[in-house]
């Protein structure tokens, strides 16, 4: 009776890729599945890569921004192996922004070119532009312009949401698009970062001081309203205070 090392139930994109690495390493693979591979789940999912999408997990980030990362030589390794072209495409991003809020690097779209190149997309009165691939990040609520970020519950860690910035910064992206705020360059990522090391040190000192979680955020709220005038959403400090005291026990 044949054995197999691994058993995987699932064809669709993460069972046969799994399998895949597997045979690379040695393993024998059987692959389960009651319908046709890649006929479920992988067949209506929509297909793009959004490593930062604000709906992903805080736990889960740093691994989808790796994957995306090892993405693009990944489709490389199918195509040589099955000796066929993996859909794999690099197309640039379509902007709906304000009146004069695009970098001049962006290409403004007429009204037929954004017709042609989504055709079910409507701007309802903002200006479309179209943004070149590789020169834009969308962050989701990970890097935002001047605005203090929002942890409002245990599962967020301002540990991690450091450790998320130094993985974005190698991108060196032209320009950022966040969910809130205004748009930037690749800069947001360094400034976010400094203001998130700033606000960790201070924590961490007033809790070796003795101050309560309360105590801190409500003096931290009151001292970074000074020395980060230009930012917005201060009252979101106390509740990253409490992150940061919860994971330096």
């Amino acid at each position: 009776m044949k054995s197999w090392d691994v058993i995987i139930a699932g064809a669709g994109i993460i069972g046969v890729s799994l399998a895949l690495e597997l045979r690379e390493r040695g393993e024998t693979v059987l692959v389960l599945d009651r319908a046709e591979p890649g006929s479920e789940a992988s067949s209506a999912a929509a297909g793009m890569l959004a490593a930062a999408d604000p709906e992903t997990s805080e736990a889960l980030r740093p691994l989808a921004m790796e994957s995306a990362r090892m993405f693009p030589a990944f489709a490389q390794k199918l195509e040589s192996a099955g000796n066929m072209q993996v859909d794999f495409r690099r197309v640039g991003t379509i902007a709906l922004l304000e009146e004069g809020a695009a970098p001049r690097e962006y290409r403004s779209l007429s009204v037929a070119e954004l017709q042609r190149l989504e055709p079910s997309v409507r701007s309802v009165g903002h200006p479309a532009f179209f943004v070149q691939e590789d020169s834009v990040l969308l962050p989701g609520d990970i890097v935002e312009n001047k605005l203090v970020p929002s942890m409002p519950d245990e599962d967020a860690s301002a540990k991690n949401w450091i450790a998320i910035l130094d993985q974005l910064e190698p991108l060196k992206p032209k320009f950022i698009v966040p969910d809130h705020g205004a748009l930037g360059d690749g800069s947001l990522i360094a400034q976010e970062r400094s203001f998130l090391v700033d606000l960790q040190k201070r924590a961490l000192e007033l809790k070796q001081q003795g101050k309560s979680v309360d105590d801190a955020g409500q003096l931290l709220m009151a001292e970074f309203k000074t020395k980060y005038a230009d930012w917005g959403s201060i009252n979101a400090i106390p509740n990253a205070v409490k992150r940061v005291y919860a994971e330096s026990q």
